[in-house]
């Protein structure tokens, strides 16, 4: 076996066992297209290992691209194109026979897409001949080229698996809405405190209690037909005992007030339905949902790629050798 083939045969084994592993390994993290509109994405990345294996798949991402890099200054012409892509496709069989993907047209999107960003970094030759930093920076530029490519696979994929399953996804996206509304506490939001402030905001002083017998005397023939300090006496006699009345049902008033908001968190979810099937904004947004999911997914890949891939790209270059 001469030098040609011993580097095709080498490289190509360990960039499928690697992309295996990438595969493998996001399978376990159980996210997927629906989770592009999902509200609570955060604390789903933040149960069980989901973060760990993020990190893992990111530095896999790099270790292939650095490999590239490296296989790059071993063959010539289309040899190292040859290995990221026979390696994408051993991975994908493998993949596919171990069933590691409920839907293999997502798997196959991913490969497909994985297959293409691999030849064109291995299409291209990168000098690892310079010092750590240079290596380092030849291997990111590589990452962040093929990054690029499965940014745009997420944003195509994202297009055609949502469109061929419109209705679906719709009905995800709108249930989704309505679990995050029901998992609103309004009671939790406002306190009992802030709602004693605004009951006492909105009740009237005893001056503004007792222009109000004024008027209400001044209308009333029996009252207005009374000697003057007779009707005064008897004006603030009401507004005082009024006054004291509204004082004295204070906590009953924020009592009923602060569960009145704590009953209310029940009704989001058929506000929140309501909303979504007349709200004319979000029948435009399911109307061009696969659109919008696709850029979603561009977004995630893109920033994933810049976060994680780059800086271990960064990291394993220090330690390539031509």
């Amino acid at each position: 076996m001469n030098d040609r083939e011993k580097y095709l045969l080498i490289g190509a084994v360990a960039f499928s066992v690697i992309t295996f592993g990438i595969a493998y390994l996001f399978s376990l993290t159980n996210l997927g297209f629906s989770d592009a509109f999902n509200l609570n994405i955060f604390q789903k990345l933040f149960v069980g290992n989901t973060i760990l294996y993020l990190i893992i798949v990111g530095a896999l991402f790099a270790a292939d691209t650095a490999l590239l890099v490296w296989i790059t200054n071993k063959l010539k012409d289309w040899d190292p194109s040859i290995v990221g892509v026979a390696g994408s496709i051993i991975a994908f069989a493998l993949g596919a026979g171990l069933h590691i993907y409920s839907t293999i047209n997502s798997f196959g999107i991913f490969m497909f897409f994985y297959a293409l960003g691999s030849f064109y970094v291995a299409h291209k030759t990168w000098d690892i001949s310079g010092k750590g930093l240079s290596r380092a920076g030849a291997v990111y530029n590589a990452s962040k080229r093929f990054m690029m490519i499965m940014a745009v696979g997420g944003l195509i994929g994202g297009i055609i698996i949502t469109s061929s399953a419109g209705p679906y996804y719709q009905g995800l996206i709108k249930s989704n809405v309505i679990g995050f509304a029901s998992g609103i506490n309004l009671g939790s939001l406002i306190t009992k405190d802030d709602v004693r402030q605004l009951v006492i905001s909105q009740e009237l002083t005893q001056a503004e209690i007792t222009k109000a017998y004024t008027d209400s005397c001044n209308s009333d023939p029996s009252c207005s037909s009374l000697p003057d300090n007779q009707k005064q006496t008897y004006i603030q006699q009401q507004a005082t005992k009024a006054y004291q009345a509204q004082t004295a049902n204070l906590d009953k008033t924020v009592d009923s007030v602060y569960s009145s908001f704590q009953q209310k968190s029940s009704f989001l979810p058929t506000l929140t339905s309501d909303i979504i099937d007349r709200f004319p904004l979000t029948r435009v947004i399911l109307n061009v949902l696969p659109i919008f999911i696709g850029l979603i997914l561009y977004s995630a890949v893109a920033t994933f790629g810049t976060i994680v891939v780059g800086p271990f790209s960064a990291l394993f270059g220090l330690f390539l050798k031509k």
